[in-house]
């Protein structure tokens, strides 16, 4: 390897100078500039704002030329001049933070910046930058976002309302308050109230309840507009006001049935249907708003009642009454109801709310509107199925059961005195049957008494069953009044179903009450005290009396001597012409006086205590309870012995009781 040889002349010659400090480092004299303030402190708000500016004052005894060394100027900060003379009296020098300072993170930042005189060194500053993020603000939600005003729509009969807000902080924690005015009503001042009336909000949101004074809902009208406002107020911010607005609103309708379903085709007159259900508007619609009811028919478009002849009557929010004509306003048939089909009945209230419906079915079968104790003539409740007994004389009422208006079947009995199970009305066959309540199985057609185009009076069959749920369907010329036996009209079966006949047919005032010399009882020919009278009813049930018709008996009592069903049948089945083929009950068979036995009463209600009569209000004595001879199997006649401390009057209330079950009230009688 060759070596770098240094000559030992040049050697000798270096060491005296550093001995003697001819080669040691010269410093520069101090920078002639005074700056001041002597550092510099900026700062940057996110996303946008530069803090205030600094202004430095450099100043020099003589005057004196620098210069900013922008090598050493950091690049979030902008300097304002990089030269000039500084002189005694000094030169200003503006520092302000960049733009450039928003794509940094939060923070401080520092730095150096020279200032350069020539032949001196550096006048060296510190300079420093605090970034900060946006100032946190408060913004009020609710479930929707941001608002600043609140709708809401409330209903008479729903509960209360409230609504939440939440307090939602942009970054740090802010505090608020809340405050609450009223405008509409004006009193009281402080019917609309939050659940705190101050707080802090967070990044995750402070939730707030504003809730509403529930008597000035409870007296407001609907159509009312309920109007305030709930203030925010951050802490060293600006009000947020956020303005309340209740809406009362109309109920919308709501449909639980109508009456009838059913419609016969027809080309005139007019059809009543009864809607049932909640929030109908009264006459003239609350507030402006009417109920509007339209009808559809297959593809046809709906057409409001009201432009095709018909009208609307809603005597109350529950109730609707539809008259729907079967013509037009012209004469012409109602293509809705002169065609069989499905009509859609639409109600709505005003525009609020969804529309509610009902469907009408336009039919040429055999329509039943309900079934009643012939005597009584009551309705079950609505949605209730009405209550038979075995052998009760009822009253079906509809449409389409085709006999002529104006020309009732009444019905005849054959040679054994029994009525039929069919009639005849326009050559076509009519008739009543009683299946099962899954209908699978036919009980009974039941015997018939009567026919016009809107009733029938029928027998209920012996066979039915306490405590099961029957069918009904009506037969015309083929058409069943039911899709099928299981769709029939439902019944439920009771051992009694009393109700008393009255001189009006209403099941209401006069009892068909005879005195004890077969007279009828009225304000002009009055019951004496203790004397016997004559009730006549049906529903009453199956007679429990035993006797045989064939027995002697030397004197007629009640009960024993009442015979039982099955003997009366025997009798019949024992004739020397006896029907063929052989009775098997007694049903819509006529008690022919005439084949009992002497002293010998037709059946009746034999156990004891078991038919109780009071008379104003005053317990009478039953004599006698059972079938009328001479009448159908069925109708039932009382004989009571008026109390002599009844009261006197001409409408003294009657009360019948069977088996622990009551006739209808409203019924009277005249006692003197």
């Amino acid at each position: 390897m060759s070596r770098v040889h240094v000559p030992t002349t040049f050697l000798t010659t270096l060491v005296p100078l550093f001995a003697a400090g001819m080669l040691q480092a010269q410093n520069p004299p101090a920078s002639p500039l005074t700056a001041a303030p002597a550092s510099v402190a900026v700062s940057y708000q996110k996303p946008s704002t530069a803090g205030p500016t600094v202004t430095v004052k450099f100043t020099a005894t003589n005057s004196t030329n620098f210069v900013i060394d922008a090598t050493t100027v950091p690049f979030w900060l902008t300097v304002g001049s990089i030269s000039g003379p500084a002189v005694a009296g000094g030169v200003n020098v503006t520092f302000d933070a960049s733009a450039v300072a928003a794509t940094l993170n939060a923070g401080g930042y520092s730095g150096f910046v020279h200032a350069k005189v020539s032949g001196f060194a550096d006048l060296i500053i510190p300079v420093s930058l605090v970034v900060s993020d946006p100032a946190s603000s408060l913004t009020v939600t609710d479930n929707t976002g941001p608002v600043n005003s609140e709708t809401i729509h409330w209903t008479p009969g729903t509960a209360y309302p409230t609504q939440s807000l939440t307090m939602v902080s942009s970054d740090a924690p802010i505090g608020f308050t809340i405050t609450t005015s009223v405008t509409s009503p004006a009193a009281p001042a402080n019917w609309i109230s939050v659940n705190h009336a101050s707080g802090i909000a967070y990044t995750y949101g402070t939730p707030i309840t504003v809730s509403f004074l529930s008597d000035v809902l409870y007296n407001a009208n609907v159509g009312d507009n309920l109007t305030g406002t709930v203030t925010v107020t951050p802490t060293g911010g600006s009000a947020i006001p956020i303005a309340f607005t209740i809406i009362v609103d109309e109920p919308p309708a709501a449909i639980t049935r109508i009456f009838p379903t059913q419609s016969p085709v027809r080309n005139s007159g007019t059809l009543t249907v009864v809607v049932t259900g909640s929030g109908f508007g009264t006459t003239g619609g609350y507030s402006g708003k009417p109920t509007v009811v339209k009808l559809s028919y297959g593809s046809t478009s709906l057409a409001t009642l009201t432009t095709i002849g018909g009208s609307v009557s809603i005597p109350n929010p529950t109730t609707a009454v539809l008259t729907i004509p079967y013509q037009d306003n012209a004469g012409t048939p109602n293509p809705i109801l002169s065609a069989t089909g499905t009509v859609t009945i639409t109600i709505q209230n005003g525009n609020l709310g969804s529309a509610v419906t009902a469907n009408l079915t336009v039919t040429n079968s055999p329509i039943i509107y309900t079934v009643t104790d012939a005597a009584s003539l009551t309705t079950p409740a609505p949605g209730s199925s009405p209550t038979l007994a075995p052998y009760e004389i009822i009253t079906i009422f509809g449409d389409n059961f085709g006999p002529t208006a104006g020309t009732p079947v009444q019905a005849a009995v054959d040679s054994f005195s029994r009525y039929p199970t069919s009639l005849t009305a326009n050559s076509h066959a009519l008739s009543v049957a009683f299946w099962n309540s899954a209908g699978s199985t036919k009980i009974a057609d039941a015997y018939l008494l009567f026919a016009t185009n809107n009733q029938i009076n029928a027998l209920v069959p012996s066979s039915v069953t306490v405590s099961q749920t029957d069918r009904i369907v009506v037969t015309y010329n083929a058409l069943d009044s039911a899709s099928s036996p299981a769709a029939g009209y439902p019944v439920t079966i009771a051992a009694q179903d009393p109700g008393i006949f009255t001189v009006t047919s209403s099941g209401q005032g006069q009892g068909a009450i005879l005195l004890s010399d077969f007279s009828l009882n009225s304000s002009t020919n009055k019951a004496a005290k203790g004397s016997t009278v004559l009730i006549y009813m049906t529903g009453v049930g199956a007679p429990n009396s035993t006797a045989l018709n064939s027995a002697t008996a030397t004197k007629a009592a009640f009960p024993t001597t009442c015979i039982s069903p099955a003997s009366y049948m025997a009798t019949i089945n024992a004739l020397g012409t006896p029907p063929s083929p052989a009775w098997t009950t007694v049903d819509g068979a006529v008690i022919q006086a005439g084949k009992l036995t002497t002293n010998h009463f037709p059946p009746c209600m034999a156990t004891a205590n078991a038919v109780t009569v009071t008379v104003g209000g005053t317990a009478a004595t039953v004599a006698y309870a059972g079938w009328v001879g001479d009448s159908v199997a069925g109708l039932y006649q009382i004989n009571a012995t008026l109390s002599k401390t009844v009261p006197t009057g001409n409408a003294e209330p009657v009360v019948v009781t069977v088996g622990g079950v009551t006739a209808q009230t409203g019924v009277t009688m005249a006692v003197q």
